[in-house]
Order: structure tokens, then C-alpha cells, then sequence
């Protein structure tokens, strides 16, 4: 990539069609991308998993409507942001092969089998260090890694494909920096710098196999457009599916709610009937306490009435026999 073409800017995006910027960008990388993407996961899967991590830069940047010109540099980046992230997972899910490479010199395919048995994120930044050259800094903004992390990293992926290329079996001997943090200390650098020394044919040669990998396809960036297309369909039946969750959750919701007042109604309509059910018994206690009072009331008048009576006719029959 030239520096001309790492500084060349295109007008601003559209998400109508594809960016007037997609063809320069597809120039720009394509082909580093592509010898990225067979190096961490083989040639068969480069070029798909390739124009995925395109798509999805492209539609991130048209996403994002920026005004004025669109800066590529910044864009290579995210492509291969973009690619790292898909390497990576797809590397651990084994839907890659192991980057085969049966071109170039004997040190080439040394350097590539040994590659092939490292771990993905061990593929990954040996290529993205030493076969494609990035600097620690654009690998802190592809990895999302801190520089320190990605030192060790490097370290331990060039270690153990010394080891293998050497042909040895195992793990190589552990040395400094270990599976620790990075430190100041100064054998921890000296280790660095060894393996550095140590390690720089093979470096060159894995450098010399990525750059004679094969670069893309012609055409390939005509697939890039539909795959954005996809992408946004995907994220229309994910926003949608989205939408009809909340709406079902807010559905859920509201139908607890009512249950819930509508229980709370019943439990107030029955509170409401008890006490009006107690408020009539005791009325009805009430009306039968002042019922039986009443009626011995009318009943002690009845008795007095008799006593009166028959006080009078004994008081007449008295007198009619004093009378005699």
C-alpha cells in the first residue's frame, strides 16, 4: 500500500447504494486483507470471511453519515478490526482450516506449517506483526489490545513456532515474559530482544509466504455490496424481532398488570360484600334484640294488667262481703 493511496479520500457515504469510496478502499486493502484472512484461517475460507469483515466496515462507516471526505487509513484499520474479530472467533469455533502454503522456498512452508498448529489469536498476531507489518500502536487499534498484552502475545506465538519449525514436539521452555504482566524490569526486555535476534529468519520468511499468498480475487469486491445488503436485512430482522420481544414483554406486562387489578378489584369487591354482609347481620341482630325487648315489654304491661284486674275484683269481692 502506498502512502499516496493511505491518504486518499473519497466524498461522504449514502446507505442508498454503495459509497463512492468502496472501490478505493477495496483497492487499498483488498489484497492485504485477503493474505490476512488465508493466513489466520487457510485459503478456502479467506475471501468469505474476507468480504464479511469488508461489508461490515463498509456499512459501519455509511452507518455512521459523516460529513465531508471519508479518510482511508482510518478505514484500514476497521477492516481488519473487523477481520481480526472474525478470524479470531471463527478460528476457535474450527470453522477455519489451517493455513495451508505449499508456495515459495522451503523456509516459507516451514514458517507457514508452523504457523498452522499455533492457536488462532497466535496466527493472528504473528501476521498482523511480522506478514503484514503493523505497528504496535495499529495493532493496539485492530485488536483492542494494550500494547503490552499484544508484546507477549508475539512473544509466545514466535517461541513456539521457532519451536516447531525446529521440528521439536511439545511446548518450548518457558521464558521470560511469562504468563505474567509485563514489567519494567529489564531481563523481562532483554528476553524480548533476544527472541527478537533469535527469531528473525523466520520472521522474514513467514513475511516473504504471507506476500506470496494470494491476494484477492477479481471481482471479489462486487460481492461486498450484496453482503452489506444482507447485513442490513439482518439487522432490519433483528431490530424487528427486538421490537416484537419488548412488545410482548410490554403485552406480558400489562396482562400481569391487569390480572393484578383485577385481583385487587375482587379482593376489594369482597372486603366490600363481608362488610356489608356483617352491617346486615348486625342490624338484623339488632332488630331481633329490640323485637324480644318489645315483646317483653307488651307482656310485663299484660301482667301488670292482669295483676290491676284482679286486684279490683278482689277489692269488690271484699267489699261486698263486708256489705253482708
Amino acid at each position: 500500500m502506498t502512502e499516496d493511496r493511505d491518504r486518499a479520500k473519497a466524498p461522504g457515504s449514502s446507505r442508498e447504494g454503495p459509497p463512492p469510496w468502496l472501490g478505493a478502499l477495496a483497492e487499498a486493502c483488498g489484497d492485504e486483507l485477503h493474505r490476512y484472512c488465508g493466513g489466520v484461517l487457510g485459503d478456502a475460507e479467506a475471501e468469505r470471511v474476507a468480504v464479511l469483515a469488508f461489508a461490515q466496515a463498509v456499512e459501519q462507516e455509511a452507518r455512521a453519515e459523516r460529513a465531508g471526505p471519508v479518510e482511508l487509513e482510518p478505514l484500514r484499520a476497521t477492516v481488519l478490526a473487523m477481520a481480526h474479530n472474525r478470524c479470531v472467533a471463527e478460528g476457535r469455533q474450527e470453522r477455519g482450516s489451517a493455513p495451508q502454503h505449499s508456495r515459495g522456498s522451503e523456509d516459507e512452508r516451514r514458517a507457514m506449517q508452523a504457523l498452522a498448529r499455533l492457536r488462532p489469536i497466535g496466527r493472528d498476531v504473528s501476521i498482523l506483526r511480522h506478514g503484514l507489518g503493523l505497528r504496535w500502536d495499529a495493532m493496539q487499534r485492530v485488536c483492542g489490545e494494550p500494547p503490552a498484552r499484544l508484546v507477549l502475545q508475539v512473544c509466545r506465538a514466535w517461541r513456539r513456532m521457532a519451536h516447531l519449525a525446529q521440528g521439536r514436539p511439545g511446548q518450548p521452555p518457558v521464558r521470560r515474559p511469562g504468563g505474567r504482566a509485563l514489567s519494567e524490569r529489564e531481563e523481562d526486555w532483554a528476553a524480548i530482544r533476544e527472541d527478537a535476534r533469535a527469531h528473525a529468519e523466520l520472521r522474514a520468511a513467514l513475511r516473504r509466504a504471507v506476500e506470496h499468498g494470494p491476494g484477492a480475487a477479481p471481482g471479489w469486491v462486487e460481492r461486498v455490496w450484496p453482503a452489506v445488503e444482507e447485513l442490513r436485512a439482518r439487522e432490519r430482522e433483528a431490530a424487528e424481532r427486538e421490537r416484537q420481544r419488548l412488545a410482548s414483554r410490554e403485552a406480558e406486562a400489562e396482562a400481569r398488570a391487569a390480572a393484578e387489578r383485577a385481583e385487587e378489584q375482587a379482593a376489594n369487591d369482597a372486603q366490600e360484600r363481608a362488610a356489608k354482609e356483617r352491617a346486615a347481620k348486625e342490624r338484623r341482630a339488632r332488630a331481633e334484640a329490640e323485637e324480644r325487648a318489645a315483646a317483653e315489654h307488651r307482656r310485663a304491661g299484660v301482667r301488670r294488667a292482669t295483676m290491676g284486674a284482679m286486684l279490683v275484683v278482689l277489692g269488690l269481692m271484699a267489699a261486698w262481703l263486708a256489705m253482708r
